[in-house]
């Protein structure tokens, strides 16, 4: 049975859209026209600085209005970073759905070059539905949507259907992705993870990998039998083809186990259209749940210990100001009081106004703000973000101003242009958060599991153990979940035992309409967003003082089937990420997880870093004609 599950495209292409190739440090112009999107459609620009083209951004209802049904977009920025990034709509659910594309920003001064012999493998990853994202959030909230697990984590509150690699897989497409190497030379293969919920492990059958660049920026190169990519982030990783002549199996696995493999082919080797042994029945599909701890794997337990590579820049060695960010499901976690009474404090570490921490809920309390919303609700510090009624790209423009009080639910920080941000990310719960930045790359100081707050919400460094040496420079961040420890009880949900549980997709039509399909080259380009087509279907399927009271997770009523910890997390158990960053690119910037199911129903908020304009400084501007109507 065919079952359709792309619902949207760029130019009518399968899998991904087109890919851009762009050069460091040129000025392009990329037109999109919103074919037959009703709700409308934006591209964001992932990785790109975007410097005083904030409103290039493509972030539907912060920097732009949506493009109606027949209207066209004229983007213009500057392609830097070079590296690996992508691009994809900022419609909630939509990148989920179909619209997303290869960005890659070559430098002809490459300093990477050393590396390798041969840069031409994209590997694309995708997480494909039978469902819309939009349909799934709607089980979440209405309490009928499991949640898949593995011991002492949750890996994803989507459901499972397919993976894709370049717009293949034995399950969707009934083939695999090839890539093909010549015995002997080094390859650089550039990996997205387009993917809007479920992390993968990547590894290459009988050769090890070596990591050189992480969200499109150097990092010193680490070696690696296999690495884990979450949604938005991107790893750039040489192969040396040094086996015998041969097929050999990439394998692409979910972290509860199911796998969707590539194939590596050497010139020379059978065709693996035609070799039994790389069918799609003679694969492993499923190597159960997998060990995050396993030596030789680089994922979101290693993200302190990777180091910056050839010229990345230093980071900064003071901060001018601190901020903190509980990463929390404001359905289920409850508020902890420590937190509570910090929040009210005149000069807090939340960034919060005397107005803006009223609208908190209450210490022990855990509530989503619409009855719709049931209990999952994704948040930062338990502020559910909601869009403003304004584009928030005009009051920025105006010297900084103030969103105002009727966008108090627009969880917004305004930072002076200059200034020096430390971001501690702590995770309260089991699943993995991948958090991005828009508008600037940030150092990652610190990771890991403890408590690394003093009582009044701010970061004790010591605890922390900042590198201030030679960090990873990135602009996406995976924080580490909470440690379940010996004496936490837990439960789960929806009837599952917490113990590698798996949710499988039901059988939900999709979407089959039309897109258009335009020529795009290296200069200006233009792409028309619109559904996806009717043949993508396919076969079967820090130790220091304590706080006040510990964090505790309530109980559930429904939206968000996870584990339920039956007792309080101690401080001790959280995890954390500390970040740095610049906040010298003036605009609008959002902040977010970059799990589609997440951001929709909350956990993003916005940095307006405040220009400084004058008669004679007038380097950034907002244009007129941003707030586009459907």
């Amino acid at each position: 049975m065919l079952v359709q599950t792309q619902q949207l495209a760029f130019n009518g292409t399968h899998g991904w859209g087109p890919t851009l190739r762009l050069t460091l440090g040129r000025l392009y112009q990329i037109d999109v026209t919103n074919a037959d999107i009703q709700e409308g459609t934006t591209v964001h620009w992932h990785g790109q600085r975007l410097l005083n083209a904030s409103w290039a951004d493509g972030a539907a209802g912060l920097t732009q209005g949506a493009i109606p049904p027949g209207g066209t977009f004229t983007y213009r920025f500057l392609a830097e970073p070079a590296g690996t990034h992508w691009y994809h709509s900022h419609m909630m659910g939509q990148f989920g759905d179909g619209l997303r594309g290869a960005l890659v920003v070559t430098d002809p001064a490459d300093p990477l070059k050393e590396f390798y012999d041969e840069d031409q493998h994209l590997m694309l990853l995708a997480d494909v539905f039978n469902s819309s994202l939009a349909q799934q959030l709607a089980s979440h909230q209405a309490g009928s949507a499991p949640m898949a697990m593995c011991a002492g984590m949750d890996i994803s509150d989507a459901p499972f259907y397919a993976i894709e690699i370049n717009g293949q897989s034995f399950t969707s497409t009934g083939r695999a992705a090839v890539f093909t190497v010549k015995q002997g030379k080094q390859y650089r293969y550039r990996t997205v993870g387009g993917m809007s919920s479920w992390a993968l492990r990547v590894s290459v059958e009988g050769h090890n990998i070596t990591l050189i660049a992480l969200d499109g920026h150097p990092i010193a190169p680490a070696a690696a039998t296999a690495f884990e990519v979450n949604s938005g982030e991107r790893a750039d990783f040489v192969l040396t083809a040094d086996q015998p002549v041969a097929n050999y199996w990439i394998n692409v696995a979910t972290l509860t186990g199911h796998n969707s493999p590539a194939i590596l082919h050497y010139e020379g080797a059978p065709d693996p259209a035609t070799d039994p042994a790389f069918s799609e029945t003679s694969f492993t599909s499923n190597f159960g749940c997998l060990d995050t701890n396993q030596p030789g794997v680089v994922g979101v337990k290693q993200a302190a210990a990777l180091k910056a590579g050839p010229n990345v820049p230093s980071p900064p060695q003071e901060s001018s100001r601190q901020i903190t960010l509980y990463l929390a499901n404001a359905g289920s976690n409850l508020v902890p009081a420590s937190f509570a009474e910090s929040a009210t404090l005149d000069s807090n570490a939340y960034g919060f106004s005397a107005s803006s921490a009223e609208t908190l809920p209450a210490a022990g309390s855990a509530v989503c703000p619409e009855a719709r919303q049931g209990a999952y609700c994704w948040s930062m510090n338990w502020k559910v973000f909601q869009m403003p009624p304004q584009l928030p790209i005009y009051s920025a423009a105006n010297n900084g101003s103030a969103i105002g009080t009727a966008a108090d639910n627009a969880y917004t920080i305004t930072l002076k242009q200059g200034e020096v941000v430390d971001l501690a990310l702590i995770n309260t719960g089991y699943m993995v958060h991948p958090m991005h930045l828009h508008g600037a790359s940030f150092w990652v100081l610190a990771a890991g599991v403890g408590n690394i707050l003093a009582p009044d919400g701010t970061i004790n460094t010591t605890a922390a153990g900042y590198n201030l040496v030679d960090p990873a420079f990135r602009d996406m961040i995976s924080v580490q979940t909470a440690r379940i420890t010996s004496d936490t009880t837990m439960v789960s949900r929806n009837g599952h035992d917490g113990m590698g549980t798996m949710l499988e997709a039901s059988d939900v039509a999709g979407l089959n309409t039309s897109g258009t399909s335009q020529p795009m080259d290296s200069g200006s380009a233009s792409t028309s967003a619109g559904g996806g087509h009717g043949g993508h279907g396919g076969g079967s399927p820090a130790p220091m003082q304590s706080p006040p009271n510990n964090f505790v997770a309530g109980p559930s009523n429904g939206g968000h089937g996870g584990h339920t910890p039956m007792v309080p997390i101690s401080p001790d158990d959280l995890g954390y990420a500390v970040i740095r960053f610049r906040a010298d690119n003036p605009g609008v910037w959002a902040f977010h997880c970059h799990i589609d199911l997440h951001s929709m129903s909350g956990m993003m908020m916005l940095f307006t870093v405040a220009p400084t304009v004058s008669t004679t400084n007038t380097s950034w501007y907002a244009p007129a004609g941003l707030q586009c109507t459907i």
